[in-house]
């Protein structure tokens, strides 16, 4: 990220583990569909809730 811009990429195929994991992570959590620019365009999207577990 560069000034809350994306300055690169990373193909799937270079991608560590590591990273393939993160990227899992954020399309779990972070509602993509509801994101908005805010004044400096940057990207802001909330992340998603969820119910605990019943046991």
């Amino acid at each position: 990220m560069a000034n809350g811009r994306l300055a690169g990429y990373r193909c799937p195929g270079c991608q560590s583990p590591e990273d393939h994991v993160e990227a899992e992570v954020n399309n779990t959590l972070i509602d993509y569909g509801r994101a908005v620019a805010d004044g400096r365009g940057r990207l802001i999207a909330p992340t998603v809730s969820f119910e605990p577990l019943s046991r």
